[in-house]
């Protein structure tokens, strides 16, 4: 006897595959098609919903299926060839699956981006306002034309420099750094000036966050809104294209009469407030750039990374002078010049109240 569920259209492996995902959604056929002509974002997750969008038939397939049924039955068919049988009722099925994640998504995004937007212009307002930090950084720009003697001055310590300064050696000690030199200084006269970095608390967590993926995932994002636009002007005016600019009163109420409109039209309200938290965080890019005197053009990414590192430097040599400061040498005479460290306290530690 013949199977009566055997692959009529679609290729095997595609069908088995595809009987297996919707085997985990325990929603009728149908149900998922009113599912996705409503753009119910609770009927499916994301996860089933990336799945089954897999399986939305091809023109081709679509071809294929519609001959076959002109002369047989759909209970024929396998199970992903049935779910495909659905969907030939749902006009622009895969792009309607896509904006259902775009809706599920959005919220969650936008947050994000909210905050690292935040946590940018709060980092940069910390780097300016922190008076400790700037303190350090006279230091080094006066310790630094010192000691370069003739050469002209620097006018004012560049990101590029504060990378440099724990790998030059200091002019009158070739066993020390300069920046050991620095923290020396700054240890002997001005010990408060060491923890400058307790000013800057965001700064470790920002060097975290890429900018350049944030103005991606924001472009992303209004790439996504505009498609969910369009598809929900299609379903409110019940046409497949909207030939001309609709005047915006007319696309407002357009909007307004379906639950997918009344989402795009909140939805574009929320990414205008977080274009204008992101135009903040590059005006305080502009303000971090000017504090450096920066002429060179810097990506944002790496004013942060250069400073977090700075700090690391700085912190490493600080280690290694209270080391030194706090060890003698070996009692035994036997020329090692070993160091011996007699604190058990951290050195970083020495300095918290």
């Amino acid at each position: 006897k013949e199977n009566e569920h055997v692959v009529r259209v679609i290729d095997s492996k595609r069908a088995n595959n595809g009987g297996i995902t919707l085997a985990r959604i325990k929603l009728s056929y149908s149900e998922i098609a009113g599912a996705i002509k409503n753009f119910d974002q609770n009927a499916m997750s994301t996860e089933q919903i990336r799945g089954i969008i897999n399986f939305i038939p091809t023109n081709k397939e679509k071809t294929a299926l519609r001959d076959y049924l002109v002369k047989n039955d759909s209970t024929t068919l396998c199970e992903c060839e049935k779910f495909m049988v659905v969907m030939l009722g749902i006009k622009h099925a895969k792009r309607k699956l896509s904006v259902i994640q775009f809706m599920q998504s959005f919220p969650s995004l936008v947050e994000k981006l909210r905050q690292d937007a935040r946590l940018v212009q709060k980092a940069c307002d910390e780097i300016i306002s922190s008076a400790r930090f700037r303190k350090v950084l006279g230091i080094i720009l006066s310790l630094w034309n010192r000691l370069n003697g003739d050469k002209k001055p620097a006018k004012a310590i560049t990101t590029h420099l504060l990378l440099k300064l724990h790998q030059v050696k200091a002019s009158f000690d070739r066993k020390r750094t300069f920046l050991q030199f620095v923290v020396r200084s700054i240890r002997r006269y001005r010990a408060s000036l060491v923890l400058f970095k307790e000013d800057m608390p965001s700064l470790q967590k920002v060097e975290k966050t890429q900018w350049s993926m944030v103005l991606s995932e924001l472009d992303r994002l209004e790439k996504g809104l505009d498609e969910v636009r369009k598809i929900s002007l299609q379903h409110s005016s019940k046409s497949d294209v909207i030939n001309k600019t609709l005047p915006l009163a007319r696309e407002v109420q357009l909007l307004q009469a379906t639950s997918v409109g009344r989402f795009t039209l909140d939805a574009c309200l929320r990414v205008a407030v977080l274009v204008d938290e992101i135009d903040k965080a590059r005006e305080k890019f502009d303000l971090l750039f000017q504090y450096f005197e920066e002429k060179a053009a810097l990506h944002p990414d790496e004013i942060f990374s250069t400073i977090c590192e700075f700090e690391r430097n700085f912190d490493s040599a600080l280690n290694e002078v209270i080391h030194q400061d706090s060890c003698k040498v070996c009692p035994e005479k036997n020329n090692c010049g070993h160091y011996v460290f007699t604190s058990r306290i951290s050195p970083i530690m020495m300095y918290k109240k």
